[in-house]
């Protein structure tokens, strides 16, 4: 259903394929092997890019800036939940396409605007 190839999540993430292969292999990606390539799916990148220290992790006040939970997400995890590359995601928010906040240099999505685009075309054409 979601399932991604490590190349594919590489592409997705901007993070080199040995780089994801090593995190599977140190257990902090989950994989599994499908037809002898490994796979994986959004939910383990985005879990796995939660742990590491990116952008992501940024605390304001006392709060996470990204939080799913709360509903939002950054430019990174917007593009994996859409399944498509970062650089589109940016287009979008230049265009008018996608509404966000800017805190800082940071773009703050709201999950909303992420499910909207979902039922849009922008996800077939990204």
């Amino acid at each position: 259903m979601n399932d991604l190839t490590i190349a594919q999540a590489a592409t997705l993430t901007g993070k080199t394929v040995q780089a994801l292969y090593q995190a599977a292999r140190r257990g902090k990606l989950h994989t599994w092997i499908k037809d002898d390539q490994y796979y994986t799916n959004v939910k383990s990148i985005l879990e796995y890019q939660v742990d590491q220290r990116f952008a992501d992790n940024l605390i304001v006040n006392g709060k996470r800036l990204f939080c799913q939970e709360q509903g939002f997400c950054s430019v990174k995890q917007a593009a994996l939940m859409l399944k498509t590359n970062i650089q589109k995601v940016y287009q979008a928010l230049m265009k008018g396409i996608i509404k966000s906040e800017r805190v800082g240099r940071y773009y703050i999505i709201p999950i909303e605007e992420i499910n909207r685009l979902n039922q849009t075309e922008f996800a077939q054409t990204a």
